[in-house]
């Protein structure tokens, strides 16, 4: 039979590593390797830490990740995530690790979060991104995998609503904002997609601070603490503005 892919958001982000372990008192597993690669993650109102870890000393790349999934500063007492290696054409390796299921704490109240970590590395003469593999430039990925789903009905029209966590913070109400200097270039924020049935692909665009439905323009707040939505009509003299094409 026909086999039908239902669009599901995702969200991307990458961690900055680094050689050196973070401050404070920690409690670490024994690693297999020399020098562990260490990242500080962001979900929510909580940092947690990420350790990139090997199987064994013949290991051509990290495959095996540590993520302190209860926040509580220890690492010996969360299981280890195993990768597993594949070496592509062209001499470059990828790491796939299993999805992880975690949790991030929003407004005092906690939720489920979902991530899928990988690694890609490839050669490069002049890269210091590991002591361990020299010139190998590695690039670690995470791939969010929750999003929030809902609807609501404004001058009759039943809608059905999204939200991606695009940047993977665990936040979902990031808008959508200009960098203040020079560049003018536009930062996207998480993603929303909204349909009057079921939202595909292209249904989506940056979360903004305000929402232009049938004619008129509300203010949009998420509470994810709550998982409620609010959409309020816009107070302000409002212009019309006519455009010479047709807005995408």
């Amino acid at each position: 039979s026909e086999t039908v892919r239902e669009f599901v958001p995702r969200g991307y982000m990458s961690p900055d590593f680094t050689g050196d372990a973070p401050a404070g008192e920690w409690k670490w597993p024994e690693w297999k390797i020399k020098a562990p690669l260490f990242a500080m993650l962001k979900l929510g109102d909580r940092e947690r830490v990420l350790v990139l870890d090997v199987s064994d000393a013949k290991s051509k790349m990290f495959d095996r990740l540590y993520f302190d999934a209860n926040g509580n500063r220890d690492l010996s007492d969360d299981p280890v995530i195993a990768g597993k290696i594949q070496r592509n054409s062209g001499g470059s390796i990828s790491v796939q690790f299993p999805p992880v299921d975690a949790t991030v704490e929003v407004a005092g109240r906690t939720h489920p979060y979902r991530f899928q970590p990988s690694i890609y590395a490839y050669a490069r003469e002049s890269a210091k991104d590991s002591k361990a593999f020299p010139g190998l430039m590695i690039r670690f990925m995470l791939q969010i995998q929750c999003y929030y789903e809902g609807g609501f009905e404004t001058a009759g029209k039943k809608r059905t609503v999204i939200l991606a966590d695009a940047n993977g913070n665990g936040a979902f109400d990031d808008a959508l904002s200009m960098v203040t200097n020079n560049s003018g270039r536009y930062v996207p924020g998480d993603a929303v997609y909204l349909a009057e049935k079921k939202p595909g692909y292209y249904d989506g665009s940056s979360f903004g601070n305000h929402w232009h439905l049938d004619g008129q323009l509300y203010a949009a707040a998420l509470d994810a603490s709550r998982e409620k939505l609010t959409l309020t009509l816009a107070e302000g003299p409002l212009h019309p503005v006519t455009l010479s094409g047709e807005a995408e």
